[in-house]
C-alpha cells in the first residue's frame, strides 16, 4: 500500500486508478488511517487496523472532500485509543446505528405520553417541524448542550412562518418554548431509562417579559368599528365573543352549541388548557351574539362551523390582520404595542381591574390555575384606588 502524508494538495493531485479498479493510500502521519480512491473520482476515508482480539476492522469514516484529512485523523486517533484500551470501534458504531434519532425518540414522547397528558400536544409537533429538523436525524448521543444552545439562540434570528410580513421574526419566548419542549422529550426519555441526562437543562433561557397589552379605550372603539366594516360575520363574532367572554382560542374555535346554557347564562366548556373544565358566564353582549347565531344556525355541532376537516374555524389569522389594519391598530408583537389575538383575553380582564374586579375575580374569569398567573394585573389595580384618591382630595380641598 502506497504511503504518503494526507494533504488537501496531495489528495487533489492523486491519479485516478483505471476502470473497475481503486487504490488505497496509506497516511504517514496516523496509524490506521487509509484513503480510498475509485475510478469514478471518488475519494473516501477509512480507519483500517488489526485490533486486539485479532480481528480486522474497516471502518469508513467520511468521503473526501466534505472530510477533511485533519479531521479523518482526528478520528482515527480516537479510534486507535478505545482499541488500544480492549473497546472494539466497529461495534460501537453498529450500536450507534441502532441508536434512536431524536425524532424517534419524539414520537415515541408524543404517542406514549403528550397525547395522553397534553391538550396542545399539536403546538409540540408544529414546534418541532419548525424548529427542530435540525435535531431530528441525529442520535441522542449526538445532541450536546452545545447543540441545543445554538438552536435556540438561533429562532429569534428566524423568519416566523406563522406571519404574512416578511419582516416578523420569531421571538425569544419561541425560542424558550421551543427549548421546553426538548428538556420535556428528555426528561420523559430519562424516566423512561432511554438516556441518561438530559442535555437541555444545562441551557439557559432567554429572560422573559410577561405580556400585558390590552386595548385600550379609543382602541376598543376602532375595533369594534373595524369589525362592522368589512369582516365575514362568522369572524365578526369570533374576534367578540373572544373580547367578551376572554375564553382561549382554542376553546373558542370548538365551542359547541350543546355545551351553552341558555337558562342559567354559562358556557360549560369541557376541557381547558389546565386540564380541568370551566363554567364561564356569560354577559349580555355574549349571549346576544350567540342568539344571533343559533337563528341562523346549520345543522353543524359547532358555534362557528367551517367547511374544512375539523369542521370548525381554526385559522383566524388573515381576518385578524386585516381587522387591525382597518382599525388602524399595529398588528404584531414586533411591532411597538403590536396587538396579537390572546390580547383580546388580557383586555377583558384588564378592564375588570380597572372597574374594581378582585385579583380573585380574575383568576376565575380565566380559569388561572394559580395566583402567580393573575399577578400580571396587580398593576392595574392601582387604577379604582386612585380613582377613590382622588375623589377624596377633591372633597378635601372643597372645604372651606
Amino acid at each position: 500500500m502506497n504511503e504518503i502524508i494526507f494533504s488537501k494538495t496531495s489528495i487533489d493531485r492523486l491519479p485516478l486508478p483505471q476502470a473497475g479498479k481503486r487504490i488505497e493510500y496509506k497516511d504517514q502521519k496516523q496509524d490506521g488511517l487509509i484513503l480510498r480512491v475509485t475510478a469514478s473520482g471518488v475519494k473516501s476515508f477509512y480507519f483500517f487496523k488489526r485490533i486486539r482480539n485479532g480481528r480486522l476492522v474497516r471502518i469508513m469514516l467520511g468521503r473526501y472532500p466534505a472530510l477533511t484529512a485533519e479531521l479523518a485523523r482526528k478520528m482515527a486517533a480516537d479510534m486507535n485509543l478505545k482499541a488500544a484500551t480492549g473497546e472494539d470501534p466497529a461495534q460501537e458504531k453498529k450500536q450507534k446505528k441502532q441508536e434512536m434519532t431524536f425524532s424517534d425518540l419524539f414520537y415515541l414522547w408524543l404517542e406514549q405520553y403528550a397525547k395522553e397528558r397534553k391538550k396542545t400536544w399539536s403546538e409540540d409537533v408544529a414546534k418541532f417541524n419548525n424548529h427542530l429538523q435540525g435535531l431530528a436525524k441525529l442520535r441522542l448521543s449526538e445532541i450536546t448542550p452545545k447543540l441545543i444552545r445554538e438552536i435556540h439562540t438561533s429562532i429569534p434570528k428566524k423568519q416566523s412562518k406563522r406571519s404574512t410580513k416578511a419582516a416578523v421574526f420569531c421571538t425569544t419566548t419561541t425560542a424558550n418554548r421551543v427549548k421546553e419542549l426538548i428538556s420535556s422529550v428528555f426528561s420523559w426519555a430519562v424516566r423512561m431509562e432511554y438516556v441518561r441526562d438530559n442535555p437541555a437543562t444545562k441551557v439557559q433561557d432567554f429572560k422573559e417579559k410577561s405580556r400585558d397589552r390590552f386595548l385600550t379605550a379609543t382602541e376598543i372603539t376602532r375595533f369594534l368599528i373595524a369589525l362592522e366594516e368589512g369582516t365575514s360575520p362568522l369572524m365578526r363574532d369570533f374576534f367578540k365573543l373572544a373580547l367578551f367572554t376572554a375564553a382561549r382560542r382554542s376553546n373558542l374555535e370548538k365551542m359547541r352549541w350543546q355545551e351553552i346554557d341558555w337558562d342559567n347564562y354559562c358556557w360549560n366548556i369541557p376541557l381547558t388548557k389546565n386540564g380541568t373544565p370551566q363554567s364561564l358566564p356569560l354577559i349580555a353582549q355574549a349571549m346576544d351574539i350567540l342568539r344571533s347565531r343559533y337563528l341562523q344556525r346549520d345543522n353543524s355541532e359547532y358555534v362557528f362551523a367551517s367547511h374544512g376537516t375539523k369542521g370548525h374555524i381554526v385559522d383566524h389569522r388573515k381576518a385578524w390582520i386585516d381587522v387591525l389594519e382597518r382599525a388602524g391598530l399595529p398588528a404584531t408583537k414586533r411591532q411597538d404595542g403590536g396587538l396579537v389575538f390572546h390580547d383580546l383575553r388580557r383586555t377583558l380582564a384588564s378592564w375588570q381591574v380597572m372597574t374594581g374586579a378582585s385579583l380573585s375575580v380574575i383568576g376565575k374569569t380565566l380559569n388561572h390555575a394559580s395566583p402567580q398567573a393573575t399577578a400580571i394585573y396587580a398593576r392595574l389595580d392601582n387604577e379604582p384606588v386612585r380613582r377613590h384618591m382622588q375623589v377624596a382630595a377633591d372633597a378635601m380641598t372643597k372645604i372651606k
